[in-house]
């Protein structure tokens, strides 16, 4: 499946994006790979986790550090509309929740995300996400 342009400036950025926005750097999925990516719903739109569906491999930005995590490996890795996707993050004590709600080409935009957190103090701040699911396609040989 084809990459938004948006994912690959995810693929592509570098450390002055990743500064900018204060999120993860650039991930890499590699051909045949299928991954979730998102992004904060206000601006400036920083890209703060990515899950590899595909190899079941995550990472998210929280507190202005990298926790690394594992997700299910996906039975349909590319989503499909309707699919409820949530990912717990049991060492920062968060969870990644959305919902794929629309198919744009060979990709999957997931409309309706959200970072819910258990913070030490009991409360339980929510975060507005926007989403992507998209595949990067093996090159021929």
């Amino acid at each position: 499946m084809a990459v938004l342009s948006l994912v690959a400036v995810c693929l592509a950025g570098g450390a002055d994006a990743q500064e900018a926005n204060a999120g993860l750097p650039p991930q890499s999925i590699y051909p045949g790979d299928c991954g979730v990516f998102f992004w904060t719903r206000a601006e400036p739109n920083a890209f703060i986790a990515f899950a590899n569906r595909t190899r079941g491999d995550a990472r998210i930005w929280l507190d202005g550090a990298i926790v690394d995590f594992t997700v299910p490996v996906s039975a349909t890795p590319e989503g499909r509309v309707g699919e409820q996707i949530a990912y717990t993050i049991p060492a920062a004590g968060a969870r990644l929740e959305g919902e794929i709600t629309e198919q744009r080409g060979d990709e999957f935009v997931l409309s309706r995300a959200f970072l819910r957190q258990t913070l030490a103090d009991g409360s339980e701040p929510v975060t507005p996400l926007v989403g992507l699911a998209a595949c990067r396609i093996p090159s021929a040989p």
